[in-house]
């Protein structure tokens, strides 16, 4: 026999039309979004395939196993001309590149760290001269810092390579970054360690050394990682020099004018860079996440 409610018993909820929910309707606007999207760049794509045919450009990728023709100077994979496509040439870009930006992330750590903490020191002259340092290459362009030196910089009889002008001007820069971020890190540490162990006798370098930096660092993972993927993007800078080792942004330019296929050699170059940003980023969130300190 079915239970019969009482009379007085309350209501349900009263039922919701689909059109009203807003759950559904959200979902709704997300796929007319996505859509529209899909549309825009459909349209997109078949206008500059349309263009490319009629003005007789390659537009497939086709032409990474085309024999490149072309030597690079500095390789850290075998490349010859003879024999070599223009997708190992790609490959060589990409090593170059990865190249410049670890030296020049190992220089800007190690900078970047020691102007930090001269910053904290109590010494009022050092301090000041570190945050002098910081102010001046963190505000500077880099394109304009790199031109200073490359071409400024022998009008005084200072004469310094091209390749190593790129990584100087890349060391500098992100060494300012790196300093100004280990000092957001160590604010994030209370103060009362740093009181405890000066009342334990230990001098204020070690205070720094022992007790502030190894907390601080892990604060300043996913700041670093960012800085890692901008100074991996900020190699093309040596497309404005003769840079001898050709990175990645220089050989695809040579790729594009001798294979005559402009918008598939961006098109791989703006890949290769996307993957390798996205890489660097996964591997610093997983990092941080090993690092992280509940609190």
């Amino acid at each position: 026999m079915p239970t019969q409610l009482p009379a007085d018993a309350p209501p349900g909820p009263p039922r919701v039309s689909p059109l009203y929910d807003p759950r559904i309707r959200g979902a709704a606007y997300q796929i007319l979004l996505l859509l529209a999207v899909g549309l825009l760049a459909w349209i997109a794509i078949g206008n500059a395939a349309e263009n490319l045919r009629n003005a007789r450009v390659a537009s497939g990728f086709g032409f990474l196993g085309n024999t490149a023709g072309f030597d690079v100077n500095q390789t850290l994979i075998p490349f010859a001309a003879a024999t070599s496509t223009y997708g190992t040439a790609f490959l060589v870009g990409l090593t170059n590149t990865l190249m410049v930006a670890v030296i020049g992330i190992v220089l800007a750590t190690v900078l970047g760290f020691t102007v930090g903490v001269a910053r904290l020191s109590p010494n009022w002259l050092i301090s000041k001269l570190a945050t002098v340092y910081i102010e001046i290459f963190r505000n500077i362009p880099s394109v304009a810092l790199l031109i200073f030196i490359v071409f400024a910089l022998p009008d005084l009889q200072v004469v310094i390579d091209y390749e190593p002008s790129v990584i100087l001007t890349l060391a500098l820069v992100c060494s300012a970054f790196t300093a100004d971020y280990l000092r957001t890190g160590i604010n994030t540490v209370a103060g009362g360690q740093a009181e405890a162990a000066l009342s334990l006798g230990m001098r204020p370098l070690q205070v720094i050394t022992a007790v502030v930096l190894p907390q601080a660092l892990r604060s300043v993972v996913q700041p670093m990682t960012s800085l890692l993927i901008a100074l991996m993007l900020s190699t093309s800078l040596a497309s404005q020099v003769p840079f001898p080792g050709r990175e990645l942004t220089t050989l695809v330019s040579k790729i594009a004018n001798d294979s005559a296929a402009g918008i598939p050699a961006f098109a791989v170059a703006a890949a290769l860079y996307v993957a390798t940003g996205l890489l660097i980023g996964w591997a610093g969130a997983m990092l941080e996440k090993k690092l992280r300190i509940l609190r």
